[in-house]
C-alpha cells in the first residue's frame, strides 16, 4: 500500500508536473503566438501605414501635379485671352484712330475744298467787282470824253469850223455810237461840207433840219429839231444803262429824276441793241419823287422780253410799276 500509495503519489506529482509543464508550456505558446500575433499586426500596422503614408504622399503629389498643370493651363489661357484681347483692344483702337484720322482728313479736306471755294468766290466776285468798277469807271470816262469832244465839236460848229466839229463829232460817236444827237450833228456837218465843196465859198451857218434817220431812230415825245447838250446826255446815259455798261445807281436815278418830270414819260423807237435789233420799243421814265427808274419793252419777232434798270423782268414788273395810275401821264 505505501508502495502504492508511493506510487500514486509520485504518479499524481508527475501528473500534476506534466500538466504544470504543459500549462507552462501551452503558456510560454500562447504568449509566443499572442506576440508573434502582436509584431505581425505591429509589422502589418505599420506596413499599412507606411503604404498609407505612401499612397497619400502619391496621391497629395499627383494632386499637387494636377493642380499645377490645371494652373498652368488656367494661366496659359489667361494669357491668351489676356494677349487676345490686347490685340483685339489695339486693332479697335487702331482702326478708332484710323477712321479718326480718316474723318479728320475729310473734314480739314472738307473745310479746305469750302475755304478754297469761298475763296474762289470771293476772288472772282472781287474780280467781277474790279470789272464792274473798272467798266463803271471807263463808262464814266467815256460819257465825260464824250461830253468833252461833243463841247468841242459844238463850240467848233457854233464858230463854223465844220470840219473840226465833224473830226470831234466823230470822235464822240466812237466812243457813244448811239447817240443820235451827234449822228444828226455828223449828218448836217456832212450835208454842209458837201455843199461847201460844190460851191466852193465860205460855209455859213445855217439851221439844218433833223434828219429822217435821227426821227426814225428815236422818237422822243418832244421832238426837237436838234438835241441840247443836256439831253444828248440823258441819251447817253439811258442807252449805256440799256446795253449794261452802266450799273443803275442812285446817282443815275437821280440824274434822270432831275431831267424827267415826276410822273411817266413815255417814248417809243426801234432797237438798235443786240439781241433786239428787230424789236419795237416802248421805253416809259417813271419819276417818283426826283428818283426815276427805267421800264424798257421789247417787243419782237421771238416775242416780248421787259426790263427794269438794264435788267430782266417780268411782265408783272412792268404791269404794276410802268403804269401807276396815280401817277402823272406826261405824253
Amino acid at each position: 500500500e505505501l508502495a502504492l500509495k508511493k506510487k500514486q503519489e509520485e504518479d499524481r506529482l508527475a501528473a500534476e508536473a506534466a500538466a504544470k509543464k504543459k500549462a507552462e508550456e501551452d503558456r510560454l505558446a500562447s504568449e509566443l503566438a499572442l506576440k508573434k500575433k502582436q509584431e505581425e499586426d505591429r509589422l502589418a500596422a505599420e506596413a499599412a501605414a507606411k503604404k498609407k503614408a505612401e499612397e497619400d504622399r502619391l496621391a497629395s503629389e499627383l494632386a499637387l501635379k494636377k493642380k499645377q498643370e490645371e494652373d498652368r493651363i488656367a494661366a496659359e489661357a489667361a494669357a491668351k485671352k489676356k494677349a487676345e484681347e490686347d490685340r483685339l483692344a489695339s486693332e479697335l483702337a487702331l482702326k478708332k484712330k484710323q477712321e479718326e484720322d480718316r474723318l479728320a482728313a475729310e473734314a480739314a479736306a472738307k473745310k479746305k475744298a469750302e475755304e478754297d471755294r469761298l475763296a474762289s468766290e470771293l476772288a472772282l466776285k472781287k474780280k467781277q467787282e474790279e470789272d464792274r468798277i473798272a467798266a463803271e469807271a471807263e463808262a464814266t470816262r467815256k460819257i465825260e470824253e464824250t461830253k468833252r469832244l461833243i463841247s468841242i465839236a459844238d463850240k467848233a460848229f457854233e464858230g463854223q469850223k465844220w470840219q473840226d466839229a465833224k473830226n470831234n463829232y466823230e470822235l464822240a460817236l466812237a466812243l457813244s455810237p448811239n447817240s443820235s444827237y451827234v449822228k444828226t450833228r455828223i449828218a448836217s456837218l456832212q450835208n454842209k461840207l458837201k455843199s461847201t465843196t460844190s460851191s466852193n465859198s465860205d460855209l455859213e451857218p445855217k439851221k439844218t433840219p433833223v434828219s429822217n434817220k435821227a426821227d426814225t431812230e428815236f422818237k422822243h415825245m418832244k421832238p426837237k429839231v436838234e438835241m441840247d447838250p443836256r439831253e444828248k446826255e440823258i441819251r447817253d446815259i439811258l442807252d449805256l444803262v440799256e446795253k449794261s455798261h452802266l450799273n443803275y445807281t442812285a446817282a443815275v436815278a437821280d440824274e434822270l429824276g432831275s431831267y424827267y418830270p415826276e410822273g411817266i414819260s413815255e417814248e417809243q423807237y426801234k432797237s438798235d441793241l443786240s439781241g433786239f435789233s428787230d424789236a419795237n420799243v416802248t421805253r416809259r421814265i417813271v419819276v417818283r419823287d426826283g428818283f426815276a427808274s427805267i421800264f424798257t419793252r421789247y417787243h419782237s419777232s421771238r416775242g416780248i422780253t421787259y426790263r427794269k434798270n438794264g435788267q430782266t423782268t417780268t411782265e408783272k414788273v412792268w404791269l404794276a410799276e410802268s403804269q401807276d395810275p396815280k401817277l402823272r401821264k406826261n405824253n
